[in-house]
């Protein structure tokens, strides 16, 4: 059974949370906030209006206190406290799913330098739902092919989002063969919309992905930790889905279908 604990109690970590209780071989040991938050030495249970679980809510300082160490932790928690953090969680050889967002690139130097020295293993995912990574392998593709295609990328998130443009949005545009421009909503309570879109002179074409629940964020984030929890090194979500190998597998049963 693997032992999760989770790192940053707002909404999508508490769904995290919920969602983790309900797995059959998954055991969700504690929760991680910051030091002077008012959810410290609360049970988790008390959180998500369950009855009393014995899941304690502790700094990462105090991990030497838990009966039960996690084996791997997911990151919910700023990007900043997430890079604090990350030494404490290595010390205890705890491995990390970092879903946090936001992070500047000499934050992310670091942190992949600090998982190098410690000899742990991460999945760095701002990506972390399934779905939004089959939009970038397909947005991947579909800019090559249209190659001579205007590109545009528009991200939606709910008003109380901080980091503009979203981290998945600037990992799209990264990704992709050439110059893509980025425009953010923040609007209402909108979890999260991805949208590619190739404009040429003639046609266009849409490339979408929308999460109308944090449950697609906490299935990502356990698949996430299932494939890392064993594993040193550093990866990110086309790893955990396999997504080289499905596509070189597709490429070659087309090109085997062609030949017939």
């Amino acid at each position: 059974m693997l032992k999760i604990g989770v790192s940053g109690l707002g909404r999508t970590g508490l769904e995290i949370a919920r969602f983790l209780l309900n797995q059959p071989d998954i055991k969700l040991v504690c929760g991680f906030c910051s030091p002077n938050s008012s959810k410290r030495g609360r049970d988790l249970g008390e959180l998500l209006g369950l009855s009393q679980l014995n899941i304690p809510i502790i700094h990462p300082q105090e991990i030497e206190l838990l009966e039960e160490k996690p084996q791997v932790v997911i990151d919910f928690s700023p990007h900043e406290a997430a890079l604090e953090n990350a030494p404490l969680f290595y010390e205890h050889k705890i491995n990390l799913v970092m879903a946090s967002t936001g992070f500047h690139d000499l934050e992310l130097k670091k942190l992949k330098n600090i998982t190098l020295k410690y000899n742990r293993g991460i999945v760095i995912a701002p990506n972390i739902t399934k779905g939004v990574n089959v939009l970038m392998l397909l947005s991947q593709i579909a800019a090559d092919i249209l190659n001579s295609y205007d590109i545009e990328i528009i991200e939606q998130h709910h008003n109380k989002k901080v980091d503009i443009p979203s981290g998945t949005a600037i990992k799209l545009a990264n990704s992709l063969p050439r110059e893509a421009q980025v425009h953010a909503v923040r609007a209402g309570g909108i979890i999260g919309v991805h949208k590619t879109m190739l404009v040429g002179q003639y046609d266009k074409i849409e490339i979408s992905h929308e999460s109308f629940s944090r449950t697609a964020f906490a299935e990502g984030a356990l698949t996430a930790a299932k494939f890392i929890h064993n594993k040193s090194g550093i990866f990110e979500m086309n790893h955990v889905l396999d997504l080289n190998n499905i596509l070189s597998k597709y490429l070659i049963e087309v090109s085997d279908s062609t030949a017939v």
